[in-house]
């Protein structure tokens, strides 16, 4: 309710003397809302205060992020915004079918990535779409200057593209149930002179109960290497996805982590700093259509 008074008021204050305690204040910095989070201080006193000035714009009323901190930043933290939202996306279906060199698809199957608004550096498209046959995934990852770094023995140190999928989009649970699966393909690193790329199926940490299909999982995946990077398709099929079915169930809780030793890390919302690999409270609706 205060953060709405905010951005109700009229901002035409010529002395920033306003003094307010909230607990969370969000501030329009241009690239959005970011929202800030009061801590307390060691001796649970009541944190210091933070001191805001507005202004006018067309006539409208607009709260202007100029935040002064007056305590120290170990006691006052940004929290992540896509904390605060769940980002609902939808997917495309496709007719075309896994072939030798993957499935290329169109823009219209583009997954808008959200991690832009923590500061991630954006190298990366990531192109999704669905049909009985699974899902298919389409992903460029560009801007590199050095060599693709993958080794089978360290596949979570290793650039590559991971992929979480709920097939009964559970958004209430913190432990991974029977219908949550974790992908993980690499560019590279495979085979006998380690150039081929691969893919597999990883166990969740403290899921309640793996998928009935991990045993019977099937890589997919085929990557076209470039002078600063690569082109990466893979296929999960539905027969390595327990509880999938398209028709019944037309929405999937889903999130991806691009891993780049070079340029970083690229999510769709929460990143790595947040267990996004464990909890599928972290993972978004995404809906077949």
């Amino acid at each position: 309710s205060l953060v709405l008074w905010l951005l109700q008021q009229e901002s035409g204050l010529e002395n920033p003397g306003l003094i307010f305690w909230p607990s969370i204040l969000a501030v329009d910095s241009g690239h959005g809302f970011w929202p800030w989070i009061l801590g307390r201080s060691p001796r649970n006193q009541a944190a210091p205060c933070v001191e805001c000035s507005a202004g006018r714009k067309s006539g409208n009323p607009i709260f202007i992020g100029v935040l002064q901190q007056r305590m120290s930043d170990n006691v006052i933290d940004r929290v992540s915004p896509n904390l605060l939202f769940r980002h609902r996306l939808n997917c495309q279906a496709t007719k075309q079918s896994w072939g030798n060199t993957g499935v290329a698809l169109k823009d219209t199957h583009l997954v808008t990535s959200f991690g832009r608004s923590e500061g991630q550096n954006e190298f990366a498209q990531l192109k999704m779409a669905w049909s009985a046959e699974g899902l298919f995934f389409d992903v460029v990852v560009s801007g590199k200057n050095q060599s693709i770094w993958c080794r089978p023995t360290q596949i979570l140190e290793s650039d590559s593209v991971m992929v979480f999928v709920d097939t009964r989009n559970t958004q209430s649970i913190h432990r991974a149930s029977r219908f949550c699966h974790w992908f993980v393909f690499l560019p590279a690193g495979m085979g006998g002179d380690r150039e081929k790329p691969g893919g597999m199926m990883l166990k969740i940490n403290r899921s309640k109960e793996d998928p009935k299909t991990f045993q019977a999982y099937k890589s997919f995946v085929a990557c076209k290497k470039k002078p600063t990077g690569y082109r990466m398709q893979f296929h999960v099929a539905a027969a390595a996805l327990t509880g999938w079915d398209s028709g019944e169930h037309r929405q999937i809780g889903f999130n991806y982590l691009i891993k780049d030793r070079e340029l970083g890390e690229q999510t769709l919302a929460t990143g790595s700093s947040f267990p996004i690999a464990s909890d599928p409270s972290l993972w978004h609706p995404v809906r077949l259509v």
